[in-house]
Protein backbone atom coordinates (compact mmCIF):
# COMPACT_ATOMS: atom_id res chain seq x y z
CA UNK A 1 0.00 0.00 0.00
CA UNK A 2 1.47 3.29 -0.64
CA UNK A 3 1.77 6.44 1.80
CA UNK A 4 -0.63 9.08 1.88
CA UNK A 5 -0.46 12.81 2.70
CA UNK A 6 -1.94 15.65 4.68
CA UNK A 7 -0.24 19.39 3.94
CA UNK A 8 -1.15 21.15 6.96
CA UNK A 9 -0.58 24.83 6.31
CA UNK A 10 -0.51 27.18 8.96
CA UNK A 11 0.01 31.26 9.21
CA UNK A 12 3.61 32.80 10.13
CA UNK A 13 1.93 33.25 13.70
CA UNK A 14 1.10 29.97 14.22
CA UNK A 15 -3.04 30.03 13.55
CA UNK A 16 -4.29 27.01 11.57
CA UNK A 17 -5.59 27.88 7.77
CA UNK A 18 -6.15 24.61 6.26
CA UNK A 19 -5.45 20.81 5.00
CA UNK A 20 -4.44 19.81 1.77
CA UNK A 21 -4.85 16.33 0.72
CA UNK A 22 -5.63 16.39 -3.26
CA UNK A 23 -4.45 17.94 -6.08
CA UNK A 24 -0.92 18.54 -4.96
CA UNK A 25 1.10 18.48 -8.28
CA UNK A 26 4.14 17.36 -6.53
CA UNK A 27 5.60 17.48 -2.93
CA UNK A 28 9.54 17.31 -2.33
CA UNK A 29 10.42 17.15 1.33
CA UNK A 30 14.17 16.32 3.05
CA UNK A 31 15.66 15.79 6.36
CA UNK A 32 19.07 15.74 7.32
CA UNK A 33 20.68 14.63 10.48
CA UNK A 34 21.98 17.83 12.43
CA UNK A 35 21.77 19.67 9.28
CA UNK A 36 19.12 22.11 7.60
CA UNK A 37 16.23 20.13 5.23
CA UNK A 38 13.92 21.67 2.68
CA UNK A 39 11.07 21.50 0.82
CA UNK A 40 9.20 22.27 -2.25
CA UNK A 41 5.37 22.22 -2.45
CA UNK A 42 3.56 22.81 -6.18
CA UNK A 43 -0.05 23.57 -6.72
CA UNK A 44 -1.48 24.01 -10.40
CA UNK A 45 -4.93 25.86 -11.29
CA UNK A 46 -5.54 23.29 -14.00
CA UNK A 47 -8.76 22.26 -12.59
CA UNK A 48 -9.21 24.47 -9.57
CA UNK A 49 -7.94 27.99 -8.72
CA UNK A 50 -5.23 28.34 -5.55
CA UNK A 51 -5.53 30.57 -3.20
CA UNK A 52 -1.92 31.96 -2.85
CA UNK A 53 -3.47 34.01 0.54
CA UNK A 54 -2.84 30.37 2.35
CA UNK A 55 0.61 31.03 1.80
CA UNK A 56 2.55 33.65 3.40
CA UNK A 57 6.46 34.45 4.32
CA UNK A 58 7.73 32.60 7.70
CA UNK A 59 4.10 30.81 7.64
CA UNK A 60 4.62 26.78 8.65
CA UNK A 61 4.05 23.80 6.05
CA UNK A 62 3.75 20.93 8.16
CA UNK A 63 3.87 17.24 6.14
CA UNK A 64 2.11 14.17 7.66
CA UNK A 65 2.63 11.01 6.23
CA UNK A 66 0.55 7.91 6.79
CA UNK A 67 3.03 4.97 6.24
CA UNK A 68 -0.03 2.53 5.18
CA UNK A 69 -3.48 2.56 4.86
CA UNK A 70 -5.09 2.84 8.07
CA UNK A 71 -2.59 4.16 9.86
CA UNK A 72 -1.97 7.18 12.27
CA UNK A 73 -1.02 10.46 10.28
CA UNK A 74 2.82 11.18 11.65
CA UNK A 75 4.06 14.59 11.67
CA UNK A 76 6.88 13.71 9.55
CA UNK A 77 8.23 17.39 8.53
CA UNK A 78 7.76 21.10 9.83
CA UNK A 79 8.53 23.43 6.71
CA UNK A 80 8.92 27.53 6.59
CA UNK A 81 7.79 29.12 3.40
CA UNK A 82 10.73 31.46 2.61
CA UNK A 83 10.09 31.60 -1.08
CA UNK A 84 7.90 31.34 -3.82
CA UNK A 85 8.17 30.89 -8.09
CA UNK A 86 5.00 31.18 -10.12
CA UNK A 87 5.34 30.20 -13.54
CA UNK A 88 2.21 30.16 -16.42
CA UNK A 89 2.39 27.97 -19.54
CA UNK A 90 1.23 28.50 -23.07
CA UNK A 91 -2.08 27.25 -21.91
CA UNK A 92 -2.69 29.50 -19.46
CA UNK A 93 -2.05 26.97 -16.55
CA UNK A 94 -0.22 28.06 -13.84
CA UNK A 95 2.28 26.37 -11.30
CA UNK A 96 2.58 27.87 -8.08
CA UNK A 97 5.56 26.45 -6.02
CA UNK A 98 6.39 27.04 -2.70
CA UNK A 99 9.59 26.24 -0.97
CA UNK A 100 11.77 26.25 2.13
CA UNK A 101 14.13 25.46 5.30
CA UNK A 102 12.86 23.04 8.14
CA UNK A 103 12.80 23.21 11.71
CA UNK A 104 16.95 23.07 11.79
CA UNK A 105 16.81 26.73 10.29
CA UNK A 106 16.25 28.10 13.54
CA UNK A 107 19.62 26.95 14.60
CA UNK A 108 21.49 28.10 11.97
CA UNK A 109 19.64 31.90 12.39
CA UNK A 110 21.93 32.79 15.16
CA UNK A 111 25.38 34.05 15.64
CA UNK A 112 26.87 32.86 18.81
CA UNK A 113 27.83 35.10 21.62
CA UNK A 114 27.06 34.96 25.39
CA UNK A 115 26.93 37.98 27.47
CA UNK A 116 26.57 39.54 30.87
CA UNK A 117 22.81 41.45 31.70
CA UNK A 118 24.96 44.73 30.89
CA UNK A 119 26.04 43.43 26.92
CA UNK A 120 29.12 44.84 27.27
CA UNK A 121 30.97 41.60 28.82
CA UNK A 122 32.20 39.29 25.73
CA UNK A 123 32.90 35.85 26.89
CA UNK A 124 34.64 33.43 25.02
CA UNK A 125 33.80 29.68 25.02
CA UNK A 126 32.62 26.92 27.30
CA UNK A 127 34.12 24.21 29.31
CA UNK A 128 31.70 21.15 29.90
CA UNK A 129 30.67 18.00 29.05
CA UNK A 130 30.25 17.64 25.21
CA UNK A 131 26.09 17.86 24.99
CA UNK A 132 25.95 20.13 28.03
CA UNK A 133 27.87 22.91 26.06
CA UNK A 134 25.11 22.55 23.55
CA UNK A 135 22.14 22.57 25.79
CA UNK A 136 23.99 25.94 26.97
CA UNK A 137 25.03 27.06 23.21
CA UNK A 138 21.51 26.81 22.36
CA UNK A 139 19.90 28.25 25.99
CA UNK A 140 22.23 31.43 25.11
CA UNK A 141 21.17 32.67 21.88
CA UNK A 142 17.68 30.64 21.31
CA UNK A 143 17.02 31.59 25.12
CA UNK A 144 16.68 33.83 27.74
CA UNK A 145 20.26 32.44 28.22
CA UNK A 146 21.98 29.04 30.43
CA UNK A 147 25.18 30.26 31.27
CA UNK A 148 25.25 31.78 34.88
CA UNK A 149 25.55 35.73 34.47
CA UNK A 150 24.50 35.39 30.96
CA UNK A 151 21.33 37.18 29.60
CA UNK A 152 20.02 37.03 26.08
CA UNK A 153 19.17 39.64 24.38
CA UNK A 154 14.54 39.69 24.15
CA UNK A 155 15.05 40.07 20.32
CA UNK A 156 16.76 36.51 20.21
CA UNK A 157 15.32 34.66 22.90
CA UNK A 158 12.13 32.46 21.23
CA UNK A 159 12.26 30.57 23.63
CA UNK A 160 10.44 32.24 26.41
CA UNK A 161 9.78 35.40 24.17
CA UNK A 162 7.93 34.65 21.00
CA UNK A 163 5.08 35.56 18.96
CA UNK A 164 5.00 33.31 16.36
CA UNK A 165 2.82 30.68 18.17
CA UNK A 166 5.32 28.21 17.88
CA UNK A 167 6.76 26.67 21.84
CA UNK A 168 10.59 25.68 21.46
CA UNK A 169 12.44 24.00 24.38
CA UNK A 170 15.18 22.73 25.20
CA UNK A 171 15.97 19.85 27.52
CA UNK A 172 17.67 21.84 30.68
CA UNK A 173 21.33 21.75 30.85
CA UNK A 174 21.69 21.15 34.07
CA UNK A 175 19.45 18.54 34.50
CA UNK A 176 19.44 16.32 31.09
CA UNK A 177 21.16 13.31 31.85
CA UNK A 178 20.88 11.71 28.41
CA UNK A 179 24.49 12.08 27.56
CA UNK A 180 25.69 12.12 31.03
CA UNK A 181 29.36 10.17 30.04
CA UNK A 182 30.17 12.38 26.90
CA UNK A 183 33.59 13.80 27.68
CA UNK A 184 34.26 17.09 29.02
CA UNK A 185 35.51 19.66 26.40
CA UNK A 186 36.71 23.18 26.26
CA UNK A 187 34.85 24.91 23.13
CA UNK A 188 35.57 28.45 21.83
CA UNK A 189 31.94 29.81 20.30
CA UNK A 190 32.00 33.29 19.82
CA UNK A 191 31.51 34.79 16.00
CA UNK A 192 30.66 31.57 14.75
CA UNK A 193 27.12 30.43 13.64
CA UNK A 194 24.93 28.24 15.93
CA UNK A 195 24.41 25.49 13.81
CA UNK A 196 28.01 25.19 12.99
CA UNK A 197 29.12 25.40 16.64
CA UNK A 198 26.76 22.43 17.32
CA UNK A 199 27.85 20.70 14.54
CA UNK A 200 31.39 21.18 14.94
CA UNK A 201 30.91 19.34 18.88
CA UNK A 202 28.72 16.91 17.53
CA UNK A 203 32.37 16.14 14.96
CA UNK A 204 34.66 16.32 17.76
CA UNK A 205 32.77 13.89 19.76
CA UNK A 206 33.11 11.53 17.70
CA UNK A 207 36.48 12.61 16.60
CA UNK A 208 37.44 11.81 20.06
CA UNK A 209 35.70 8.54 20.00
CA UNK A 210 37.50 7.16 17.48
CA UNK A 211 40.52 8.12 18.50
CA UNK A 212 40.41 5.97 21.59
CA UNK A 213 38.72 8.15 24.60
CA UNK A 214 37.54 6.29 26.99
CA UNK A 215 35.59 8.88 28.43
CA UNK A 216 34.09 10.38 25.33
CA UNK A 217 30.36 9.50 23.50
CA UNK A 218 29.34 10.47 20.27
CA UNK A 219 26.97 13.15 20.77
CA UNK A 220 23.91 13.94 18.31
CA UNK A 221 21.26 16.86 18.64
CA UNK A 222 18.21 17.87 16.84
CA UNK A 223 14.88 20.10 17.16
CA UNK A 224 12.73 17.19 17.83
CA UNK A 225 9.17 17.36 16.30
CA UNK A 226 6.33 16.31 19.20
CA UNK A 227 3.57 18.30 17.65
CA UNK A 228 2.03 21.23 15.22
CA UNK A 229 3.57 23.70 17.92
CA UNK A 230 6.12 22.63 19.91
CA UNK A 231 9.93 22.04 18.97
CA UNK A 232 12.52 20.44 21.81
CA UNK A 233 15.94 20.58 21.14
CA UNK A 234 17.78 17.65 22.48
CA UNK A 235 21.24 15.52 22.60
CA UNK A 236 21.16 11.86 22.32
CA UNK A 237 23.76 9.39 22.08
CA UNK A 238 25.29 6.73 21.33
CA UNK A 239 22.58 7.44 18.19
CA UNK A 240 19.69 9.44 17.27
CA UNK A 241 17.57 6.78 15.87
CA UNK A 242 17.15 2.85 17.00
CA UNK A 243 20.15 0.42 16.53
CA UNK A 244 18.53 -2.04 13.13
CA UNK A 245 22.10 -3.21 12.62
CA UNK A 246 22.45 -7.19 11.61
CA UNK A 247 23.18 -8.26 15.05
CA UNK A 248 20.68 -6.03 16.80
CA UNK A 249 17.21 -7.59 18.69
CA UNK A 250 15.30 -6.13 15.50
CA UNK A 251 17.38 -6.39 12.48
CA UNK A 252 17.14 -4.15 9.33
CA UNK A 253 18.54 -5.11 5.95
CA UNK A 254 19.00 -3.22 2.56
CA UNK A 255 19.85 -4.53 -0.30
CA UNK A 256 19.11 -5.57 -3.75
CA UNK A 257 18.15 -8.96 -2.96
CA UNK A 258 16.14 -8.04 -0.54
CA UNK A 259 14.08 -6.46 -2.78
CA UNK A 260 13.81 -2.73 -0.94
CA UNK A 261 17.40 -1.17 -2.88
CA UNK A 262 17.14 -0.13 -6.41
CA UNK A 263 20.22 1.43 -8.29
CA UNK A 264 22.77 1.53 -5.18
CA UNK A 265 25.78 3.70 -5.36
CA UNK A 266 28.87 3.26 -3.19
CA UNK A 267 31.24 6.44 -3.18
CA UNK A 268 34.55 6.53 -1.41
CA UNK A 269 36.76 9.84 -1.87
CA UNK A 270 39.54 10.11 -0.07
CA UNK A 271 41.27 12.96 -2.51
CA UNK A 272 40.58 15.49 0.35
CA UNK A 273 41.29 13.73 3.39
CA UNK A 274 42.43 15.61 6.32
CA UNK A 275 44.41 12.92 9.31
CA UNK A 276 46.23 15.91 11.00
CA UNK A 277 44.97 19.04 12.17
CA UNK A 278 46.32 21.95 14.07
CA UNK A 279 44.91 24.58 15.94
CA UNK A 280 46.71 27.45 16.12
CA UNK A 281 46.51 30.64 19.00
CA UNK A 282 48.40 33.67 19.38
CA UNK A 283 47.89 37.49 21.39
CA UNK A 284 49.97 39.22 23.52
CA UNK A 285 50.53 37.12 25.81
CA UNK A 286 51.95 34.38 23.49
CA UNK A 287 50.90 31.59 21.20
CA UNK A 288 49.97 28.11 21.69
CA UNK A 289 49.02 25.10 19.28
CA UNK A 290 47.42 21.78 19.64
CA UNK A 291 47.63 18.65 17.23
CA UNK A 292 44.97 16.09 17.05
CA UNK A 293 46.04 12.97 14.86
CA UNK A 294 44.64 10.23 13.42
CA UNK A 295 45.84 6.75 12.50
CA UNK A 296 45.63 7.09 8.90
CA UNK A 297 48.21 9.36 9.28
CA UNK A 298 50.47 6.83 9.50
CA UNK A 299 49.17 3.47 7.22
CA UNK A 300 51.51 5.01 4.67
CA UNK A 301 54.53 7.16 4.28
CA UNK A 302 52.67 10.03 2.12
CA UNK A 303 49.56 9.09 3.35
CA UNK A 304 50.02 12.50 6.26
CA UNK A 305 47.45 15.26 5.16
CA UNK A 306 47.38 18.54 7.35
CA UNK A 307 44.94 21.20 8.30
CA UNK A 308 45.07 24.14 10.42
CA UNK A 309 42.40 26.55 12.17
CA UNK A 310 42.61 29.46 14.27
CA UNK A 311 40.89 29.11 17.97
CA UNK A 312 40.79 31.95 21.35
CA UNK A 313 42.54 29.79 23.75
CA UNK A 314 40.49 26.13 23.51
CA UNK A 315 42.12 24.26 21.30
CA UNK A 316 42.32 20.80 21.13
CA UNK A 317 38.38 20.53 20.15
CA UNK A 318 39.10 22.28 17.24
CA UNK A 319 41.78 20.29 15.87
CA UNK A 320 39.48 17.02 16.73
CA UNK A 321 37.04 18.88 14.83
CA UNK A 322 39.29 18.95 11.44
CA UNK A 323 40.30 15.63 11.73
CA UNK A 324 37.30 14.05 11.75
CA UNK A 325 35.58 16.17 9.27
CA UNK A 326 38.34 15.57 6.93
CA UNK A 327 38.21 11.70 7.85
CA UNK A 328 37.04 9.94 4.13
CA UNK A 329 33.28 8.72 4.52
CA UNK A 330 31.78 5.87 2.72
CA UNK A 331 28.58 7.46 1.18
CA UNK A 332 25.72 5.09 -0.10
CA UNK A 333 22.55 6.22 -2.26
CA UNK A 334 19.89 4.42 -3.65
CA UNK A 335 16.35 4.49 -4.00
CA UNK A 336 13.89 2.50 -1.48
CA UNK A 337 11.50 0.47 -2.25
CA UNK A 338 8.63 -0.31 0.32
CA UNK A 339 8.15 -3.81 1.26
CA UNK A 340 6.29 -5.62 3.65
CA UNK A 341 8.55 -6.01 6.47
CA UNK A 342 11.04 -2.60 5.47
CA UNK A 343 8.27 0.35 5.68
CA UNK A 344 9.97 3.89 6.00
CA UNK A 345 7.88 4.88 9.20
CA UNK A 346 7.50 1.59 10.91
CA UNK A 347 10.66 -0.46 10.32
CA UNK A 348 13.00 2.42 9.94
CA UNK A 349 13.58 5.69 10.19
CA UNK A 350 15.76 8.56 10.61
CA UNK A 351 19.03 8.14 12.15
CA UNK A 352 18.38 4.46 12.54
CA UNK A 353 21.31 2.20 12.52
CA UNK A 354 20.88 -0.52 9.60
CA UNK A 355 22.73 -2.83 7.54
CA UNK A 356 23.46 -2.34 3.93
CA UNK A 357 24.25 -5.28 1.52
CA UNK A 358 26.18 -4.50 -1.55
CA UNK A 359 28.32 -6.62 -3.73
CA UNK A 360 28.21 -9.49 -1.48
CA UNK A 361 29.47 -7.09 1.73
CA UNK A 362 27.55 -6.21 4.77
CA UNK A 363 28.03 -2.50 5.81
CA UNK A 364 26.57 -1.38 8.82
CA UNK A 365 24.98 2.51 8.25
CA UNK A 366 23.43 5.32 9.76
CA UNK A 367 20.56 6.94 7.94
CA UNK A 368 22.11 10.46 7.82
CA UNK A 369 19.15 11.88 5.77
CA UNK A 370 15.63 10.80 4.65
CA UNK A 371 14.22 12.62 1.31
CA UNK A 372 10.66 11.93 -0.73
CA UNK A 373 9.82 12.98 -4.05
CA UNK A 374 5.96 12.86 -4.64
CA UNK A 375 4.46 13.07 -7.91
CA UNK A 376 1.67 11.41 -9.98
CA UNK A 377 0.15 9.37 -6.89
CA UNK A 378 3.60 8.02 -6.03
CA UNK A 379 6.29 8.00 -3.58
CA UNK A 380 9.81 7.77 -3.93
CA UNK A 381 12.29 7.89 -1.09
CA UNK A 382 15.49 8.59 -0.95
CA UNK A 383 18.01 7.95 2.30
CA UNK A 384 21.82 8.69 2.33
CA UNK A 385 23.35 6.36 4.40
CA UNK A 386 26.35 6.71 6.35
CA UNK A 387 29.26 3.78 7.37
CA UNK A 388 29.74 3.61 10.86
CA UNK A 389 33.47 3.86 10.99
Amino acid sequence: MKAQYEIHLYSSTGVYLKTLTSRITSLEWRRRLGDVGNFELTLSDRIKPVDTSLFQLNGRVLIYRKARAGAAARLEFMGFIRGWDFETDKRGVTRYKWFGPDQNDILASRTCFKADASYMLWRHGYTNHADTVMRLMVEDNLGAGGTTGVTNLTARNIVTSNTAGLTVSIEPSGTATQCGTAGMITWPSPGMNLLANLQGLSLASRGYVAAGSTAAVPVYFDLMLHEPTKLTFRCVSPRLGIDHRWNAAIPVYFGVDYGNLVEPRWRFDRTHEVNAGVALFENQAGSDLSWAVGSAATEAPLNRRENSTWATDWLNGRAQQLVEEGTPKHEFTGKIKDTLGCRYGIHWGMGDEVSVVYLKQRYDVRIASVGAVCKSGAEHLTPEFEVIQ
